[in-house]
């Protein structure tokens, strides 16, 4: 959410955690603010909905994706998403367990 700083953003959320989530909304937006008052000095707000029409894949065992207003922002925060980032960021070194290199 800091690293956006957009006034408004729709949570998509599983199914099973839409009331959970819904409950920490107002938690979240307070610290929101109040980290952007320390961090930049600036009083910025975050009005933060959840989806009530989408949800995330059965794929996506837990997280949340971050939908701006405008829909042109959209942040995956699941733990499919980190999975396939940890993945591809440890390919060379399992490429070089695989195929290590010829050695003189």
């Amino acid at each position: 959410m800091i690293k956006l700083m957009e006034p408004e953003l729709t949570l998509v959320v599983l199914e099973r955690d839409r009331d959970g989530v819904k409950k920490l909304l107002s938690e979240c937006q307070e610290e929101y603010t109040r980290r952007m008052q320390e961090e930049t000095n600036t009083e910025k707000h975050c009005a933060l909905h959840v989806d009530e029409t989408k949800t995330l894949e059965a794929a996506d065992l837990g997280g949340v994706t971050l939908i701006s207003a405008d829909g042109k922002i959209v942040c995956k925060n699941t733990f499919e998403s980190k999975l396939k980032l940890v993945y591809e960021e440890m390919l060379p070194v399992i490429r070089e367990l695989i195929f290590p290199a010829a050695k003189p």
